[in-house]
């Protein structure tokens, strides 16, 4: 490989980097925000043993692959 190909790649490898970086920064923000959107919304049973469990289950799970 030359000096030009080994530039592009390098170049192309710093911006799939930044990509995907900001991608995953903005799939965290809107999963903070949708946490507390989904527990307000989600019905509650107010009686048993499992009263409030769903609404109060919500999370978010960062997975990647």
């Amino acid at each position: 490989m030359n000096e030009w190909e080994t530039a592009l790649i390098d170049a192309l490898k710093q911006y799939t980097d930044s990509v995907t970086q900001g991608v995953l920064k903005a799939v965290e923000e809107a999963a903070n925000e949708a946490v507390p959107q989904l527990k307000a919304a989600s019905p509650v049973k107010k009686y048993g043993k499992n009263a409030g469990r769903y609404a109060k289950n919500w999370k978010a799970e960062k997975r990647t692959g």
